[in-house]
């Protein structure tokens, strides 16, 4: 966006001057480019020491326009009020001169605060107007000292710690929204019964459950549990408290259709049903094998998708740490129907293991899937061309079993 374009924006929203479309597309930009939400941070910092600055020197109203209009006639403003304080008149005599002295080296010293853009908050957290020592509860919108906003979900369990220059969120259940300002020094934290999040300045969100998922929009967040540390970048997702270190989520080049109503099963001992949101926000599906000879679950696309330019398939689950085989099946280009009925997909497989507990993304490059043995006539055999796939399936050797899958697609390591 036009820079002149996002200043404008920014400074209405700031002076409670934006309409819905203008917040709208202010909200959208900040959502899609690092380098604005950065801009919008800072200037929001700015502009609150700047009105705080204009009441402490007397200024009834501020001027109209973009931040940088704003600090420009802050600065005239003071620089006229010196010069006629100034003016040299012979019949003053020089001690009368020291009220107005010491009145320009406090404009001047609030003008050079606000330009530094630094401040002295007195708490971790303001909330409602209020000051919030370590200690307290928390709901709602939360000010963070130093710069920064947390929303907190309705029923989360959320307190404070820390100090002003270090605040500390303590989550001990539900969900919070963060938009944490660049900071001069010292730095945010959230620490959670799995774990300890700090930034210096970023946008993310933190819930907290059986688990702790942390998903990163902007900036790096530094996650912390025990002797692991992992650094999460945009789009991408950790999970905390399951066994093991950190798990890291990361983006995916394509998603794959796989809610709950676009699975078939070979037969009435294999039941797929939804299973509410998985750890990356997408729907999940519990797979429940419950009985019958090799049982499977597949998702068919009739009329395919190009996956030529990914380098693999991700597949977010959650693990039971059994030690049970599992095989992923890919349908590759062929005929819908052969003369028998059946489709005439090629197909590719690759076997893994389930010795994970909790949820996590296994990423399976498309360099370790075989074509798959005693495929009945009439089906290709040219390869894993990956032009048109058609579907996928999951399939286990042992009974019962039960999984919940989420988030399935495609990625791309280049």
């Amino acid at each position: 966006m036009d820079p002149v374009r996002l200043d404008r924006l920014i400074a209405r929203h700031l002076d409670g001057l934006s309409v819905a479309a203008e917040h709208a597309e202010l909200d959208a930009v900040l959502r899609s480019s690092p380098e604005a939400a950065r801009r919008f941070a800072k200037q929001a910092r700015v502009d609150a020491d700047l009105r705080t600055a204009l009441r402490i020197t007397g200024r009834a109203t501020d001027p109209a326009g973009s931040i940088s209009q704003r600090i420009a006639a802050a600065d005239r403003s003071a620089a006229m009020r010196s010069a006629r304080r100034f003016r040299p008149s012979r019949r003053r005599p020089a001690w009368r001169l020291l009220p107005l002295t010491a009145s320009v080296m406090l404009a001047t010293g609030v003008l050079a605060w606000y330009a530094s853009g630094t401040r002295a908050p007195a708490a971790p957290f303001t909330s409602a107007g209020q000051d919030q020592p370590a200690g307290a509860s928390l709901a709602g919108v939360v000010e963070i000292a130093g710069g920064g906003t947390i929303t907190l979900a309705a029923g989360s369990l959320a307190s404070t710690a820390g100090t002003a220059a270090e605040p500390v969120l303590r989550l001990s259940s539900g969900a919070a929204d963060c938009m944490v300002s660049p900071r001069t020094q010292g730095r945010f934290s959230i620490v959670t019964p799995h774990g300890t999040l700090s930034v210096v300045g970023t946008a993310f969100r933190v819930m907290v459950g059986d688990g702790t998922t942390l998903t990163v929009r902007q900036g790096t967040v530094e996650a912390v549990a025990g002797a692991e540390r992992l650094a999460v970048g945009p789009g991408s997702i950790v999970r905390l408290g399951d066994s093991g270190p950190p798990r890291l989520i990361k983006p995916i080049l394509h998603p794959a259709r796989t809610a709950a109503a676009d699975w078939n099963k070979n037969n009435s001992d294999v039941r797929v049903s939804a299973a509410g949101l998985g750890p990356t926000g997408h729907p999940a599906v519990r797979v429940a094998f419950i009985a019958g000879m090799t049982p499977w679950a597949s998702c068919t696309w009739p009329a395919g998708v190009d996956w030529r330019d990914a380098d693999g398939v991700s597949l977010v689950m959650q693990g039971t740490g059994s030690g049970r085989r599992l095989r992923f099946e890919v349908m590759d280009d062929g005929p819908e129907r052969l003369a028998n009925g059946r489709d005439g997909y090629e197909r590719f497989i690759v076997d893994f293991t389930d010795d994970l507990v909790g949820w996590h993304e296994r990423r399976i490059p498309f360099a370790n899937f075989t074509r798959r043995p005693n495929l009945w006539s009439g089906m290709p055999d040219n390869g894993f061309g990956r032009e048109r796939i058609h579907g996928l399936s999951v399939i286990v050797t042992q009974v019962p079993s039960e999984y919940l899958l989420e988030r399935i697609g495609t990625y791309r390591d280049r």
